[in-house]
């Protein structure tokens, strides 16, 4: 039977594909279906070591085999793919960011799974309710795909939460049997892990993007924090070290868990035009505060939507 590898980004690894790729490649093994979980890229703080310490089948080197398929994750744009996968051997995407649709839709029909949810782990979660397999899940499965939704809506803050994301958490939490402070004490480990190591942290959690109507990558940092002035106090001149090295568009989105807002840094001026057009926030000196929650795949469909409205 061939094999199906079930992989994610290239770049990093974050928890929404870290338990993506976990979760599904169990349940294609709980259909019959020879499989593997395989990523070589490094996993971000938002993978704490309590998770990385559970015991779950994944794979950290790829070693080709004749008529390997491939199931991605948490991705859909073919360029940031892991490596060893090629777009034509992909025979399954399933992702919860825009931009990339059509493109899967015409290369593999209805098995491009990209939906506008929360957490891609919460399609995945349901890719389980759908084979009817769900009370088979592990619970190391189930407890990584709660945090991967935990961490994706930002405990439920995120504008683009749904209600197929929390009915998602209530149904994990319920199997893995997670304490009712479980969610908050896994976002207390987040920010551990993030000051633990925050250049290497902030460095596998930024992403270059090119954003629709503009010819020029940006360089874009996104962590989240329980308390984002403090932490901005303490940390601004480190931040502005990592992202603007070797570009000069950059800037970070720190979410502030607390509060339900994003502050966006940057000492940019062209960047900071832009977010104040596309956003309506304003700056003072180097510092913009919205007035709610935006996440990275947010900001890039804002962008997108803007420029297919003006053509």
């Amino acid at each position: 039977m061939p094999r199906i590898v079930v992989t994610a980004g290239r770049d990093y690894l974050d928890i929404d594909a870290y338990g993506g790729i976990v979760a599904y490649g169990e349940l294609l093994q709980c259909l019959g279906q020879a499989s593997v979980a395989i990523s070589t890229a490094p996993t971000n703080g938002s993978v704490t070591q309590p998770l990385k310490q559970m015991a779950v089948s994944l794979e950290t080197r790829y070693t080709a085999e004749d008529n390997d398929s491939f199931v991605v994750i948490d991705l859909s744009d073919p360029d940031f793919f892991d490596s060893f996968v090629t777009a034509d051997n992909v025979i399954s995407v399933i992702d919860h960011h825009a931009g990339f649709e059509q493109y899967w839709i015409d290369k593999i029909g209805s098995e491009a799974r990209i939906e506008f949810v929360g957490a891609a782990c919460t399609l995945v979660y349901e890719a389980w309710q759908q084979a009817k397999v769900a009370e088979k899940m592990s619970k190391q499965s189930a407890t990584l795909l709660a945090a991967g939704i935990i961490d994706n809506t930002l405990n439920f803050k995120a504008q683009l939460t749904t209600d197929r994301d929390r009915d998602a958490y209530i149904w994990l939490a319920k199997h893995a049997e997670l304490s009712p402070t479980w969610a908050h004490e896994y976002l207390e480990d987040c920010q551990a892990e993030l000051l633990s190591d925050l250049r290497t942290n902030l460095i596998n959690d930024t992403k270059h993007i090119t954003y629709p109507g503009d010819g020029e990558k940006t360089m874009i940092g996104q962590i989240a924090v329980l308390d984002a002035k403090t932490f901005l106090d303490e940390y601004s001149t480190e931040i502005t070290n990592v992202l603007s090295d070797g570009t000069s568009k950059w800037y970070l989105n720190l979410l502030n868990l607390t509060s339900g807002q994003s502050y966006f840094y940057t000492n940019d001026t062209a960047t900071k035009l832009w977010l104040q057009k596309l956003l309506g926030v304003t700056f003072s000196e180097d510092l913009a505060v919205a007035k709610t929650l935006w996440l990275r795949k947010e900001i890039y469909k804002k962008a997108l939507d803007e420029e297919n409205s003006s053509k």
